[in-house]
């Protein structure tokens, strides 16, 4: 506790708890945990994420030519042009 009226006392700091802190305030119940484990799962199958800026540009413009052969979504195929573009950034002469 801290006295308003005394200027020489200092705020208590207690040490944090472990892990990560809670999203909103509260922590999510097992359910909601499972359900953003599902999606995130479902989103990361269907985009086909994975750490584009350790691939070589081979691979990038092999995964590409998958992309639209095999009717990829244009976001996924998009996401794959950008990060190849943003290796080879276009100079003005």
């Amino acid at each position: 506790m801290r006295d308003a009226n005394d200027p020489g006392t200092l705020e208590m700091v207690f040490p944090r708890r472990r892990g990560r802190p809670p999203l909103h305030g509260v922590a999510m119940t097992a359910a909601e945990r499972a359900r953003n484990y599902r999606a995130n799962r479902k989103h990361r199958r269907q985009t086909g994420s994975r750490v584009l800026h350790v691939q070589s540009d081979t691979t990038l413009l092999d995964k590409i030519r998958d992309a639209i052969s095999s009717g990829r979504s244009p976001t996924a195929i998009g996401r794959l042009v950008a990060e190849l573009a943003a290796r080879y950034p276009a100079t003005a002469d």
